[in-house]
């Protein structure tokens, strides 16, 4: 019987910007870093830069707002070399009012033109999703249910359980307002804002401030990027969203197997930036080669960037020569699981 395996990529991570902020002649010794990405990345970031290049690296934690304001009041004497991390709105701003310099990498021409400022004032360097981090003992004392989309948090049952960070300080906010622009328009994304200030228990001046309310029970849901949330998983806690990823790869296996009697099919899941990763999965699959891999992102939205960090990462794996084994894998972007599968093994 044919042999395929449909590996679906999610992308479980996400968007850093960085901006350089003084010019040295020569490399500094030690780089003084204001730092809007999360506590616990940032210092991994760091770490592993002084690690490569024995640059000493001393670090002030600051939200987006109030570190852009710090650098417009040090606009005379500046105290920082490189902002890290911010929505790329921010780095627009200081580059208008000349508060950073250009900078270009070698790098540089490697990333996409939607990840970079044309003239090097700031480059993206990860993406992160929005999401809710749920503490699911929290949520039994309450007495309430899972939420699994927006328009759920305005349930009445979620008075007071809510954290996020306001919009006044913390970038993480903004970008939570604009992609709620995006989504809903302008004037029903306000309305929706007025709306959920009801379930609002406390909005944190940080945008990583819910994951801390979240984490000790005192909230039961806090909305903010993911980071943080994976690092609470890296100590003991457990993610919804590996039960409901497998899930939902069964449940396309059982579609498929319905489709094409004739193949046998080995649908799994990868994660971009946390196991199970790509090369675990091909590293499995050598051991009873597919006739076929198709490589699928498992949510369109990010179709592009997941299939575009699995490309390089397949290529490194290429590169270490394990992939002889195994057949070409083919990519099928933008895929609509219930219109369109049948296409992929017409």
């Amino acid at each position: 019987m044919r042999k395929a395996a449909l590996i679906l990529l999610i992308l479980c991570f996400a968007m850093g910007l960085y901006a350089q902020a003084a010019a040295e002649a020569t490399a500094p010794k030690e780089l003084v870093i204001y730092s809007s990405v999360d506590e616990a990345n940032s210092l991994k970031i760091t770490s592993a830069f002084t690690e490569q290049t024995g640059i000493k690296v001393s670090s002030v934690h600051l939200s987006s707002g109030p570190a852009l304001s710090r650098i417009q009041a040090e606009a005379g004497r500046p105290q920082a070399d490189v902002w890290l991390g911010a929505p790329s709105e921010n780095h627009i701003i200081a580059k208008t009012a000349n508060l950073t310099i250009p900078y270009k990498s070698a790098a540089f021409d490697n990333l996409a033109p939607a990840f970079k400022d044309a003239d090097g004032y700031w480059r993206s360097f990860y993406m992160n999703p929005m999401v809710f981090g749920i503490n699911t003992e929290a949520m039994k004392k309450a007495g309430v249910t899972m939420p699994t989309s927006w328009a759920d948090l305005l349930k009445p049952e979620y008075k007071g359980l809510i954290q996020m960070p306001t919009p006044q300080a913390s970038g993480t906010a903004y970008n939570m307002i604009t992609a709620l622009v995006k989504i809903m328009g302008e004037d029903a994304a306000y309305a929706y804002m007025a709306k959920l200030n009801r379930n609002v228990q406390t909005y944190t001046s940080s945008g990583t401030g819910p994951s801390k309310g979240v984490g000790v029970g005192q909230a039961v849901i806090g909305i903010q990027f993911s980071p943080a949330f994976f690092q609470f998983i890296e100590e003991g806690y457990h993610s919804p969203l590996e039960p409901i990823s497998e899930a939902q790869a069964n449940a396309i296996r059982e579609r498929l197997v319905a489709m094409r009697p004739d193949i046998e099919f080995d649908v799994r899941v990868v994660c971009e930036f946390r196991p199970p990763y790509l090369w675990t999965i091909l590293d499995d699959l050598r051991k009873n080669p597919p006739d076929e891999i198709v490589l699928v992102p498992m949510y369109v939205a990010e179709s592009d960037f997941t299939s575009g960090i699995s490309r390089t990462d397949l290529e490194v794996y290429r590169g270490s020569g394990k992939a002889d084994a195994l057949p070409a894998p083919r990519y099928v972007l933008g895929f609509g699981f219930d219109q369109r599968a049948g296409k992929v093994w017409a």
